[in-house]
């Protein structure tokens, strides 16, 4: 998919505003100048320059997903946050110090720190076993085309007995509508967007992930409400993370959709052979499981327990269903390390913990660490992974990352995790 022409268009109108980096949408007396999108506006909004960053897949990678990415950041006028989002208690500083009066830059600053590490995050974790081999190339590249703070979000209240009758969600029939969220979607292959979202009103709900598919339907962590997202021609999937915490949790929302999609064509196969949740009627993960998943390392005896230092012999390193593979000793510190990061932290001003988080190196915490480390051991292209069938013939693991995000083909093709 090429995106040169997107990106040459957005650099166009970011060209008028450059002195600002900053848009207005939805001002009437201004003209926003985009061919891609129509309409190009929506009340209480604006684009911001992509971050070059975010903006350039990692070099080597083969499968590039562009991504658009909302920050919906509660504000009356752009400037100063809504006091009610610090009374979030993971909004607050340190001590439980409610911010009030705090400005919109410094939660850009704290989400942009976020997105940079999800990015870098995502990418490394596309490295199939790069945790043996450094100079393994990354198969997945992130290319954000789409920037965008929205002050104040459009919401319905779906009162479908799914939840509580006074919830609300983002409409996003008009949020994605003033966006020009279908073109970017069939006609520039948009395959993700990246909401950073915080509940300030208590009532507030956007799952964390979503997808919009017209080939196989919602498959993913949510309510799976069937006429919350617009459907277009393309399948695209909404991940949501509220910025009371931080970029981990971003992975953790990863993690569960690629649990949900690929069990989705093989069920027992993924999470019985590969995850190591035992064989027969279903039974709870036990310590000594094969590659682990979202929640469960291989030396795991409960739910996110990511710290363990209990060694295990586990074949994560060289899985082979038939058992086959080179077992070895692991345990939080094979996962938990800091990862180089090929840029500058970003620096948080007025509020002294999310800048301390901001600079805290991806992979120093045991979940993000551990959650790079089992995205390195899906088989991506060229896995060599083969076993034999019961029948004896040869089976071959596939690409995963292409069944992940090419789902258009991978359901229509009738794809599988083995040939």
């Amino acid at each position: 998919m090429k995106t040169s022409n997107l990106k040459f268009l957005v650099l166009i109108t970011l060209f008028f505003a450059f002195s600002c980096q900053k848009e207005e949408l939805f001002v009437q007396e201004d003209i926003f100048v985009e061919e891609i999108v129509e309409p190009l506006s929506i009340e209480g909004g604006e684009y911001l320059e992509v971050p070059e960053y975010l903006s350039t897949p990692i070099n080597g990678s083969e499968l590039i997903v562009p991504v658009v990415i909302i920050n919906w950041v509660p504000s009356p006028d752009g400037i100063v946050v809504n006091d009610s989002i610090t009374l979030v208690g993971g909004n607050m500083d340190w001590g439980n110090e409610v911010k009030t009066g705090m400005k919109v830059s410094t939660v850009d600053q704290w989400n942009l720190s976020n997105n940079m590490k999800l990015k870098y995050s995502i990418e490394e974790g596309s490295k199939f076993r790069g945790y043996d081999n450094p100079n393994e190339l990354p198969y997945v590249g992130i290319e954000v085309v789409k920037y965008i703070n929205i002050y104040n979000m459009p919401l319905v209240n779906p009162n479908d007995g799914i939840q509580s009758s006074d919830t609300e969600i983002p409409d996003y029939d008009t949020l994605f509508q003033n966006i020009g969220m279908e073109e970017l979607v069939n006609v520039y292959g948009v395959k993700e967007v990246w909401m950073n979202w915080t509940n300030y009103k208590g009532n507030l709900w956007i799952p964390e992930s979503n997808m919009s598919s017209p080939v196989s339907g919602d498959i993913s962590n949510s309510y799976k409400r069937q006429d919350d997202l617009p459907i277009y021609n393309n399948t695209y999937v909404v991940y949501a993370t509220s910025f009371d915490r931080w970029f981990a949790e971003a992975i953790h929302c990863r993690g569960h959709q690629i649990e949900a999609q690929l069990s989705h064509l093989n069920n027992t196969f993924f999470w019985q052979d590969f995850v190591g949740y035992p064989h027969g009627e279903p039974q709870p993960y036990y310590q000594g499981g094969r590659v682990g998943s979202t929640h469960y390392t291989p030396n795991s005896v409960s739910d996110y327990d990511y710290d363990n230092t209990d060694l295990i012999m586990s074949d994560i390193g060289d899985w082979n269903p038939n058992h086959q593979g080179h077992k070895e000793h692991v345990n939080n510190s094979t996962w938990k390390y800091s990862r180089q990061v090929p840029f500058t932290y970003p620096t948080v001003i007025d509020h002294d913990r999310w800048d301390a988080h901001s600079k805290s190196p991806v992979g120093s915490d045991p979940q993000s660490g551990w959650l790079i480390y089992w995205f390195q051991s899906i088989p991506s292209k060229d896995n060599g992974i083969k076993y034999q069938g019961e029948d004896g013939s040869e089976i071959s693991i596939t690409n995963w990352w292409d069944l992940y995000y090419n789902w258009d083909s991978t359901i229509s093709n009738e794809k599988k995790l083995y040939n």
